[in-house]
């Protein structure tokens, strides 16, 4: 007989862990403490889709990524092209993929870890049943590991409809990058994420935008604040619960990217669960949490450099390779092969990553 599951946190974990379990037969119960799912200030955007483990509902999609730019210090290093992903509506895509097929989701649905004890619809208590598996999903609140702060505006304007690509811009001082994002039709997000406090960040977001044409004479229409695990993989089991998604760690250190990298820990998790395996060890061992911990030691690295050290380290890293290093998909080899006319450079990028 297979065990109930009950999980906390209709996240882009939560949901796609709903989804893996409930089509295996399991009964599966999601508590929310927001009156809907994907209310995390943060992108929409999904940059590579393969090995998700999921189909993501047309209906969800809000436009096609193709693309991306990166710039150092204000100075374009590389443009990259055949990316093969999305800026998605995560409430949309969430509630979808909780109900696809018969997970159950309450909202205003608040989980005490202390007591392992759910407050239903913000009234009814309910004790999360021993002999259930209860998983963790709750975000960044969870965590206990490093986090950033990271702040970002919704400007009401056209001038991204036709664009295709995200853009993302390094700041060697911050240690952190702004970002521009095409969002809904109608609308863009622009944000800055690092390590300062909030109002520095803000700082910082207003000068930006103040250089950039496209959104000097616009005010932002809303204006969005959050923090950011970035400590790299930290699983826990607290009160019988497992953690995954951002509660454990499951984010991309050096980019903040945390919508896929948590909806695979969620499909590792699923697989571990059905197939009877130490749910921890199988979580360690996915191959998501080797790319998160290789860029956390990169990003541990970076931050003893000056700031002339990141420069050149950034500004000499070839286009593909920042592609590879941002998606997750990095080796020794790479690294080598792309900068076989650096060796300063790859050895040092090597020596980051491995050691």
């Amino acid at each position: 007989m297979k065990a109930d599951i009950h999980i906390v946190g209709a996240g882009p974990a939560g949901a796609t862990l709903a989804y893996h379990l409930s089509k295996k037969g399991y009964i599966v119960n999601v508590y929310e403490a927001a009156h809907k799912p994907g209310m995390k200030p943060c992108g929409r955007a999904i940059p590579g889709v393969e090995g998700i483990g999921v189909n993501i509902p047309s209906s969800c999609i809000q436009r096609p990524l193709r693309g991306a730019k990166l710039y150092v210090d204000g100075e374009e290093v590389f443009d990259l092209h055949g990316l093969n992903g999305y800026i998605i509506d995560r409430t949309c895509m969430f509630q979808a993929l909780i109900t696809d097929f018969g997970a159950e989701v309450f909202y205003r649905s608040r989980y005490d870890p202390n007591t392992s004890t759910v407050r239903v619809n913000g009234s009814n208590k309910i004790t999360i049943p021993p002999s259930s598996i209860l998983v963790n999903a709750g975000g960044h609140a969870y965590y206990p590991g490093e986090k950033i702060n990271a702040i970002q505006y919704i400007y009401e304007t056209s001038i991204l409809d036709e664009q295709d690509e995200i853009e993302v811009y390094f700041d060697t001082e911050l240690i952190g990058y702004y970002w521009v994002f095409p969002s809904t039709p109608g609308y863009a997000e622009v944000g800055v994420g690092g390590y300062a406090d909030f109002n520095t960040l803000r700082t910082l977001l207003e000068k930006f935008t103040s250089k950039d044409p496209r959104f000097r004479d616009k005010t932002p229409s809303k204006i969005e604040g959050a923090r950011i695990a970035v400590g790299g993989i930290k699983i826990s089991k607290y009160n019988g619960s497992i953690t995954i998604g951002e509660a454990a760690g499951f984010v991309l250190p050096l980019t903040g990217e945390g919508i896929r990298p948590s909806m695979l820990s969620a499909l590792s998790l699923a697989n571990a669960i059905e197939k009877g395996k130490n749910p921890i060890k199988a979580l360690e061992k996915s191959k998501i949490a080797k790319s998160i911990m290789i860029q956390r030691r990169i990003l541990e690295g970076v931050k003893k450099l000056s700031v002339p050290e990141r420069r050149e380290l950034l500004r000499n890293i070839p286009g593909d390779l920042h592609a590879s290093i941002a998606l997750g998909n990095i080796s020794k080899m790479g690294i080598t092969r792309a900068l076989v006319s650096k060796p300063k450079i790859a050895k040092m990028l090597i020596k980051m990553a491995f050691s």
